[in-house]
């Protein structure tokens, strides 16, 4: 049973980030007004939020109320300066990256794709160890894998290899292919298939090993992964439902708790977080 539907069945409602609606009585106020006026969107404070990528469960409760739903204000310019300012944006870049790779892994791939390695060779004019300008060419072989594979779904992580030059790690649900293919494919340098078949907690193996060195200053300004359009994307649950949910996550011992840590924020005070693996 989906998260979507135990918070249903626990609140009897429908739970938020679905697409049903729940069955309203349709308002028209003019006779020539055929339409009806969208909901607004749920907004309000929450202790508790809920995040739901396939089987991988999250779960946040807040020592003061998350504050969600809401439009952004407008950030006040501090004192601190402009090095503070863009350390702090990119640790939050890198932690927001980690946690889509891991998400978006967990939802869309499994044990049986395939881990591909993009490296060049030496022999080209143009800069091999600056991202801007190998970009194209790993753009071009990618619109190739497509043609190959019209239902191509992926994960890129660029990274730099120990000569500096740049390397693309691929997570894609390609079948078998031949090398001759692959060849036309990238004709650039050399490149790897791994079969990734039994490898356990597929996931939390990618984010240790793709995300390594996203604080990699030569990675400033650049997109720090690329994905397929198309993925599924997560849930997220907030307030009673988040609150029923996790509630039932602590009681049920199918569900088994694989990370739990706890660390302090500037505007929700302590936050404990707590990872579970649902059985399929």
């Amino acid at each position: 049973m989906s998260l979507e539907n135990d918070a249903q069945n626990i609140l009897g409602a429908v739970p938020l980030g679905t697409n049903k609606e729940p069955s309203v009585r349709q308002h028209t106020t003019r006779l020539d007004n055929t339409g009806t006026k969208e909901p607004p969107k749920p907004r309000g404070f929450t202790k508790s939020k809920i995040i739901q990528s396939g089987s991988l469960i999250e779960s946040y409760e807040y020592e003061i109320p998350l504050r969600y739903g809401f439009t952004p204000k407008p950030r006040v310019k501090t004192a601190r300066k402009k090095s503070e300012r863009s350390a702090e944006h990119r640790t939050r870049t890198i932690i927001r990256a980690v946690n889509n790779i891991r998400r978006l892994t967990h939802l869309n791939f499994s044990e049986y794709d395939k881990f591909l390695t993009f490296t060049f060779a030496d022999t080209f004019e143009f800069d091999i160890n600056k991202l801007d300008e190998c970009l194209p060419y790993y753009k071009k072989a990618m619109r190739k894998l497509r043609q190959w594979y019209p239902n191509l779904k992926y994960i890129t992580v660029p990274e730099f290899q120990k000569r500096g030059a740049v390397h693309y790690h691929l997570l894609c649900n390609i079948p078998k292919i031949r090398q001759s293919e692959m060849k036309k494919i990238w004709p650039y340098g050399f490149f790897k298939v791994k079969e990734i078949h039994g490898t356990t907690h597929l996931a939390f193996y990618l984010v240790k090993y793709l995300s390594k060195r996203f604080d990699d200053k030569r990675k400033q300004g650049h997109r720090l992964y690329y994905a397929s359009r198309g993925l599924k994307r997560p849930t997220t649950l907030y307030g009673p439902y988040a609150e029923a949910i996790t509630n039932k996550l602590k009681k049920d011992h199918s569900n088994a708790v694989q990370y739990e840590t706890n660390y302090d924020t500037e505007h929700n005070g302590t936050v404990d977080y707590k990872q579970f693996v649902k059985e399929k």
